[in-house]
């Protein structure tokens, strides 16, 4: 992604924030960060994760490596399945009924 090539990089940034941690004044300056900029911030990395993950997999034949769609189709089910009908269930009271989402 960002062209680096050598893992002190990271090492380095995580010892910078390892000691940032132990600072009180620093957490009082990251607390001060509104939350929209962190919002949006975390959009901007996961979307060039997720860039990365679909320039990654684009280079795949699926027909050699269809675990890998089997994976996807099953968390994204599995995601939609609980999520869903957690949100069903707080707001019909307890009844789950209708279609995935919906509660009565």
């Amino acid at each position: 992604m960002t062209g680096v090539r050598s893992h002190w990089v990271c090492v380095t940034a995580g010892a910078i924030l390892v000691l940032f941690g132990l600072i009180p004044k620093m957490s009082v300056v990251v607390a001060s960060v509104p939350q929209f900029v962190l919002g949006g911030a975390g959009i901007v990395i996961f979307g060039m994760v997720m860039a990365t993950g679909i320039k990654i997999l684009a280079k795949v034949d699926p027909l050699l490596h269809s675990g890998i769609l089997l994976a996807t189709i099953s968390a994204v089910a599995l995601n939609a399945y609980f999520n869903g009908f957690k949100e069903a269930k707080k707001e019909s009271g307890g009844e789950v009924t209708g279609q995935l989402g919906e509660g009565h």
